[in-house]
């Protein structure tokens, strides 16, 4: 893609992202083509339709996501120690640095943005606990922990980004260790 073709793109990006509140619903094309300063063909050349756009700002802010969280296992396995709590906060901070994004994203298709949410948390925690001492992370039972969790928190973790939970990033991540099952009654 050439640079110019690049710069529209960020633009259209960029505009979803401002124009996207949480009591408008999904932006329209028109709307966000005004605020890009592009004209409608140009959106069309980037972007199927407004689904295909929120999925594209969602998978930005989780590459973002999973660039952060990639930091966080590097320095895990540099011998730091870590802990899961800190790996959580870590994570929360990215979201937050990503939110705009990930809000307009979870407003626009709640649904796939929960389910994309879910599946990076999951991962990362794979990640994460295959570096933990005494934890086998190929097990069918860690990986059906890591799933419960990681889908479970991005439930709350959508419904943050909404507006919904009025929290703290520390008492969220509170919230969220609490929504942890009790890995003794899981298969």
């Amino acid at each position: 893609m050439d640079a110019r073709a690049v710069r529209t793109r960020q633009r259209l990006v960029d505009a979803y992202v401002r124009v996207s509140r949480p009591d408008a619903g999904v932006p329209r094309v028109s709307t966000i083509v005004r605020a890009a300063g592009v004209n409608r063909s140009s959106f069309y050349a980037h972007f199927d339709s407004i689904e295909d756009l929120t999925l594209y700002v969602l998978d930005l802010a989780l590459a973002d996501l999973a660039r952060s969280q990639a930091t966080i296992a590097e320095r895990a396995s540099q011998a730091t120690r870590i802990t899961a709590l800190t790996a959580g906060r870590a994570y929360l901070d990215a979201i937050a640095a990503n939110a705009p994004g990930l809000a307009a994203a979870v407003r626009a298709d709640r649904a796939q943005a929960r389910a994309r949410i879910g599946a990076t948390l999951e991962q990362t925690m794979l990640d994460f606990l295959s570096i933990t001492p005494g934890w086998d992370a190929h097990s069918a039972r860690s990986v059906a922990i890591t799933a419960f969790v990681g889908h479970g928190w991005a439930g709350a973790i959508c419904a943050w980004l909404a507006g919904e939970l009025q929290l703290e990033t520390n008492a969220l991540l509170q919230e969220l260790v609490a929504l942890n099952p009790d890995p003794a009654r899981l298969p």
